[in-house]
């Protein structure tokens, strides 16, 4: 008898124990799936934030940017579904990184520069709700800010540097426009601006023409960093000239980003000769036309013998060049508006959007 007592013992020990561990692992898949669906609403927050805030920063209204954010926010995938658009709300206001830990954004102050994103999934089922608890759903909600900055890095793909007093500088979030072209042709070799290699070799068009983007056959530019050291460089590089004409006519690639320095440091004595500058910040320029490129002794630029297939302004692929007293290039300042990065910069017409906190 007492042996049958033991037994019985052991089996409803057992018992407990095995529904003890089937609650524990309830639990564990509730949180793990929870937690899935929390990141999925999140990337979500995220997403509806920056699209609001880079449709405002290229000029769209507010109203616009808010129907932006949402569209955005709407076509991202939580607990298995698409996020409904009246999942998200978005709400502009004004960003200040300097304010403390939450409360950097405030919604009702002006001028209105961020936008704060909030997602809801209303009914996101429990799938052990009767081992974990009576309720059959529960409310996932995230939040997340978005606004421009200044980017302090970036990539360059144009070997050339112009300094800092030659171009309109703005504040963060404030409104882009682009700017007449400068009066002179670039670079100067000592005034405005000069060729740089951003630091992949010294001064040749192969050299160059590797930094041009991929469309015109280079390798997409190189990054660089406000307080990066940069090498100022020289030279009539005739046949890079010639790549980057082609680039503009054949390719219809008309913006490249260069990096900004101070004018003191090509100024004067110092000139485009090998010394080296330090980075200040990130430009875009816009060359319009392939006849603002010049080249020195002019002559028949064969865009065919770069891009095949090019078929120029006389539908041969070539271009014939006037005899020009210097090379370089005649360009405009010009917006671009990006996303990720580091912020912090000087604003040059570049910003970027980014995540910020509350």
């Amino acid at each position: 008898m007492r042996r049958r007592r033991e037994r019985g013992f052991v089996l409803v020990a057992a018992g407990i124990m095995l529904i003890a561990v089937v609650a524990v692992v309830a639990i564990a898949i509730e949180v793990a799936r929870l937690t899935h669906t929390a990141t999925e609403v999140q990337v979500a927050a995220d997403a509806s934030a920056l699209g609001a805030a880079v449709a405002s920063a290229h000029g769209a209204t507010e109203g616009s940017a808010i129907q932006a954010g949402r569209d955005v926010g709407s076509t991202n995938f939580a607990n298995g579904a698409k996020v409904p658009r009246e999942g998200v709300s978005i709400q502009p206001g004004n960003y200040d990184p300097t304010r403390a830990v939450g409360d950097k954004f405030h919604g009702g102050d002006t001028p209105h520069n961020a936008f704060k994103a909030t997602v809801t999934l209303t009914d996101v089922q429990y799938l052990t709700t009767m081992l974990i608890s009576s309720q059959a759903s529960t409310p996932v909600q995230k939040t997340a800010v978005a606004a421009p900055d200044c980017p302090s890095d970036g990539v360059a793909n144009f070997p050339m540097t112009i300094c800092d007093s030659y171009l309109t500088e703005g504040q963060p979030g404030q409104q882009c426009n682009d700017q007449p072209r400068l009066a002179q042709v670039t670079p100067t070799g000592g005034q405005a601006a000069c060729w740089t290699s951003l630091g992949t070799g010294s001064a040749s068009s192969s050299t160059f023409a590797a930094l041009l983007p991929q469309v015109c056959g280079g390798n997409g530019g190189v990054d660089v960093a406000v307080g990066n050291p940069i090498e100022l460089q020289n030279g009539a590089l005739n046949s890079f000239l010639q790549t980057v004409q082609c680039c503009v006519l054949c390719k219809d690639q008309h913006k490249f980003t260069v990096p900004v320095v101070q004018c003191s440091d090509i100024s004067g004595s110092n000139g485009c000769n090998g010394q080296a500058a330090t980075v200040i910040g990130l430009a875009t320029i816009n060359i319009a036309s392939y006849q603002d490129v010049l080249l020195t002794g002019g002559g028949t630029n064969n865009c065919r013998n770069i891009y095949s297939g090019c078929t120029g302004p006389m539908g041969d692929g070539k271009i014939n060049n006037v005899n020009s007293p210097m090379s370089g290039i005649y360009v405009n300042q010009t917006c671009n508006t990006g996303t990720g990065g580091h912020g912090g910069g000087r604003c040059f017409g570049e910003s970027t959007v980014i995540l910020g906190q509350f």
